[in-house]
């Protein structure tokens, strides 16, 4: 069966109301006669009702861990952007978070980054992704908590900006500082950089920002 065929068939088994029972097989029976490459595009090729009807059945499906995995992905990727509201519902987070507990997908990982990155985790949910304790989340995860905190008017901590230079959130940080959202004995952490520092402009702006401030 070429593969515009199998698209087809596999929309049209899942958007009729009615599945067929032994829907497992005919899926498999399907995706027999593709290619390993054509198995691992086949996410960005699915129709929505598709993708929603195949993903409970991927444990059962005769597709590579690859496939899988973007499959997964695109199917949360969907499910994150169908929801109208700008932060994400709780219920679909933690859903992310125990699919990447099983699988452990670097897939669901970039779109729980993404996520935060956009602001989209509501300050009170981050609990959720507390136990994953990869290097890119906890740098985002904590990143998140601090956009919150001024947000909610807070001035940060020596601890947090120690924390925001190591992470190099430069542009985070200059945000603070033009806010005036930074503890007035922490702007001295802001040192003027050595010519051929590494990130030497990041980090001469924010001493000049800081420096103003000091001179108020």
């Amino acid at each position: 069966m070429r593969y515009q065929e199998t698209l087809l068939l596999l929309h049209e088994l899942f958007y009729r109301q009615a599945i067929a029972s032994d829907v497992v097989q005919i899926v498999n029976a399907a995706l027999f006669h593709l290619s390993h490459e054509e198995k691992s595009r086949l996410y960005s090729d699915l129709t929505e009702a598709a993708l929603n009807g195949l993903y409970p059945l991927l444990d059962e499906l005769l597709l590579p861990t690859e496939a899988k995995e973007h499959l997964t992905y695109r199917y949360f990727l969907v499910l994150s952007k169908v929801a109208a509201q700008h932060r994400m519902d709780r219920r679909l987070l933690q859903q992310i978070s125990r699919e990447y507990d099983r699988t452990s997908y670097v897939a669901l990982e970039s779109l729980l980054i993404s996520l935060l990155k956009e602001n989209r985790i509501h300050e009170g949910d981050l609990d959720i992704l507390e136990h994953i304790h990869t290097k890119a989340m906890i740098k985002e995860t904590f990143a998140s908590r601090v956009r919150a905190k001024i947000a909610n008017g807070k001035y940060l901590s020596t601890d947090d900006v120690k924390k925001l230079l190591e992470y190099k959130k430069y542009a985070m940080l200059q945000e603070a500082l033009l806010q005036n959202a930074v503890e007035y004995e922490t702007l001295y952490l802001f040192v003027p950089p050595n010519t051929g520092d590494q990130n030497y402009k990041h980090k001469n702006r924010l001493y000049l920002c800081a420096s103003q401030l000091l001179r108020k």
